[in-house]
């Protein structure tokens, strides 16, 4: 079952940011579809990761994570689309650790 672990940053404040690209530019070798996909908000934020599609906004979002919290997609077989989810946050320089398991 390949696995993938990592941190990414939010760089900059009120900027929307597509999953896959924020962590195939840190692994190119990732999946764009996943089993499981964790995303964890770093305790150390300062600000909260809003996390949606692609008309993700400051008051349109799916998930509001306070820093440490964390959300879970699970699906039987690899259908979870990378491409589909979309990050943000109203401060710069956030961190978000990403657990992708392929099968």
């Amino acid at each position: 079952m390949p696995y993938h672990g990592l941190t990414i940053t939010i760089a900059n404040a009120n900027t929307n940011y597509n999953l896959l690209q924020l962590v195939r530019a840190v692994r190119p070798e990732a999946p764009a579809l996943a089993r499981e996909v964790i995303i964890t908000a770093s305790p150390e934020n300062s600000a909260d990761i809003l996390i949606g599609d692609e008309t993700l906004s400051a008051t349109n979002y799916g998930v509001r994570l306070a820093p440490g919290d964390a959300l879970v997609h699970r699906t039987v077989q690899p259908s979870v689309p990378l491409g589909g989810i979309w990050l943000r946050s109203s401060a710069s320089n956030q961190k978000v650790s990403i657990t992708i398991i392929e099968a």
